[in-house]
Parts: C-alpha cells; sequence; structure tokens
C-alpha cells in the first residue's frame, strides 16, 4: 500500500491554464501582441514564472484562444452551469446560450488578431482550424438548444462557424449585433 504525501490535491493544469487565459483576455483585447509576460502576469494575478510553465511563450498564450483545448472546457462548464435549463427553461437555456457565445467569441479576438500579426499562412492555418475543428461539445449544446427540430441544429451549427468566423476577423462587429445573429440561429421559428 502506497500512501501520498497529504498537502494540495493535485492541481488540473488545462482547467488553470484555461482561467490564466480568461484573466488575460480583457488586456490582450486592449494590447493584443504587444502586451508583455510581465503584465499578463499580473492581469492573471501570478508570477511571471507561473505564467511561463502554463504558456512556453508568449505566442503560446497570444494564440491560446484559437485551441480545441479551450472550446471543450468552456462548453463542459457551460453545461454543469446551465444544463438542467435544456429541460426546465428552454428559453432560458437559449438566453444563456447566448451569452455564452458572444463572451467567449469576443475573447478569441485577440488571438485572432495576433495571428493576423503572424502574417497570413499562420492566420489560415489558425482559423481554418478554429472553424473545422470537431466541437462535439459546442453542437450538442447547440442541438440541446432547439430540441423540437434537430435537423435544424445542423443547419444551425453551419451557419454559426460562419458567424464565428465573420465576428473573429471582422472587429468593429458590435456586441448587439453579434446578440441579434446569434439570436436568429437559435430562436426556433415561429409556427
Amino acid at each position: 500500500m502506497t500512501f501520498r504525501k497529504r498537502g494540495r490535491p493535485r492541481e488540473d493544469r488545462v482547467a488553470r491554464r484555461l482561467e490564466i487565459f480568461e484573466f488575460v483576455a480583457p488586456s490582450l483585447a486592449q494590447l493584443g501582441h504587444r502586451i508583455s509576460m510581465r503584465e499578463a502576469a499580473r492581469a492573471a494575478h501570478v508570477s511571471v514564472g507561473t505564467l511561463y510553465s502554463y504558456f512556453g511563450s508568449k505566442r503560446d498564450l497570444l494564440l491560446y484562444g484559437l485551441n480545441q483545448e479551450p472550446v471543450a472546457l468552456i462548453c463542459r462548464r457551460f453545461e454543469l452551469e446551465h444544463g438542467q435549463l435544456r429541460t426546465t427553461d428552454p428559453r432560458r437555456y437559449r438566453e444563456a446560450l447566448l451569452d455564452f457565445m458572444m463572451t467567449n467569441i469576443v475573447a478569441m479576438r485577440a488571438s485572432v488578431d495576433t495571428a493576423i500579426r503572424l502574417g497570413p499562412k499562420e492566420t489560415r492555418e489558425r482559423i481554418d482550424r478554429v472553424i473545422h475543428q470537431p466541437i462535439p461539445e459546442f453542437v450538442r449544446l447547440i442541438a440541446d438548444a432547439m430540441p423540437e427540430d434537430r435537423g435544424r441544429s445542423v443547419a444551425a451549427e453551419r451557419l454559426l462557424r460562419r458567424v464565428i468566423a465573420g465576428v473573429l476577423l471582422e472587429r468593429d462587429v458590435s456586441a448587439e449585433a453579434l446578440r441579434e445573429q446569434l439570436h436568429d440561429i437559435l430562436e426556433p421559428p415561429a409556427r
């Protein structure tokens, strides 16, 4: 029998990396690639050394929003927080999903801006990866928001990918315009 040393529980590095990125994202949105690792560490309330232990380089930090890891984690978090509304209050579930999508799409813009500064080849590869990455968690959330017509969820997923791509590249899309577009995708047609 082996005994573990008492102390702090093991850390979920993936969840912690996302948490750090979420703290840094507002600063990234303002400063973009001009942010220093010291400024990013300050925004995340960690030391510069700790920041480097989660993100090997400034580039890794800046482009993190375009990885599949945060998408899967964010979707699971949404499911835990709002999943019960799917059956109890479908309208509130759709509204929560709208808020969730808006928050996360806007947070990804800083990573897109960084990719653009890295050049057209890097930008195309990163954005293609985001748009075409398998996002089963996200697709399931959309399908759950439209339980009355499963066929619509497939079309909605395609449309949603186009909206996300457009918003990521078009910085001056207002939050209201984004919300309206997303609402049109998720709201069931009037009968």
